[in-house]
């Protein structure tokens, strides 16, 4: 590929960068506040609770269930490079994900987690989770 194609391609991803439509300054206020909100909370899940990404977090599998698996107390995580979105992480939460048919663990901030709801379960269906499973057996 030559210098020439190179520029052009960037020049064309530049221009569908623009045309882009950027949100209302106070669409992103409000999610901004209400992030912050998550941010301020006690961690609200327990072991056994199925999560899954909030909207705009910048985790995969938003949508996909997660399973809690461990709780700590909130530790920082300074790896990285200081401006990055790694670096400062408050990790809380342990999550088990299946990935490609592999069952993958790993650390994660809480406040980047909703609770996952089933979108194919029948209307009123409410999730059990595993501590409740438990209990009923007995």
């Amino acid at each position: 590929m030559d210098m020439e194609a190179i520029f052009k391609g960037m020049a064309e991803q530049a221009a569908k960068e623009a045309k882009r439509a950027k949100p209302l300054p106070e669409a992103v206020v409000m999610e901004l506040r209400e992030a912050a909100k998550r941010y301020a909370r006690v961690n609200p899940f327990k072991v056994g609770d199925l999560v899954t990404p909030t909207t705009g977090a910048n985790i995969k599998g938003q949508g996909d269930p997660h399973v809690v698996i461990g709780l700590r107390q909130p530790t920082y995580a300074f790896d990285g490079n200081p401006g990055s979105h790694t670096y400062g992480l408050r990790i809380d939460m342990r999550v088990l994900q299946i990935i490609d048919g592999l069952t993958v663990p790993f650390w994660v901030e809480s406040a980047m987690f909703d609770a996952w709801n089933d979108p194919d379960a029948p209307a009123g269906h409410e999730l059990i989770t595993l501590p409740e499973m438990e209990s009923a057996r007995g």
